[in-house]
């Protein structure tokens, strides 16, 4: 059996307007606090995890959700323990 990574990232599309990436995280796995420059969405496929924005408001993800997050917010992402997720970025013209 293959061991799994604690962080996976794949990029199916990386377009001129729009970049999306499958992000695969287990083992309570945390990507750290930080910001982009464009607004993003993010789409939980599958497994649990929070999303923590600097205040520390914090959003549970669960297959479904589906949030929008605008440019320069600085957060983290944490999965518990596995979580999946399509991280699509929107790209200035």
């Amino acid at each position: 059996m293959q061991d799994e990574k604690e962080l996976n990232i794949e990029h199916p599309f990386d377009g001129t307007r729009q970049k999306i990436s499958h992000v695969n995280m287990m083992n309570g796995k945390s990507l750290g606090e930080y910001s982009v420059k464009m607004p993003f969405v993010i789409f939980c496929t599958s497994g649990d995890g929070e999303l923590v924005f600097a205040d520390d408001k914090k959003v549970n993800l669960k297959p479904g959700n589906l949030i929008t997050i605008e440019a320069n917010v600085s957060h983290d992402v944490i999965a518990k323990p596995k979580l999946s997720f399509l991280l699509i970025r929107f790209m200035k013209d």
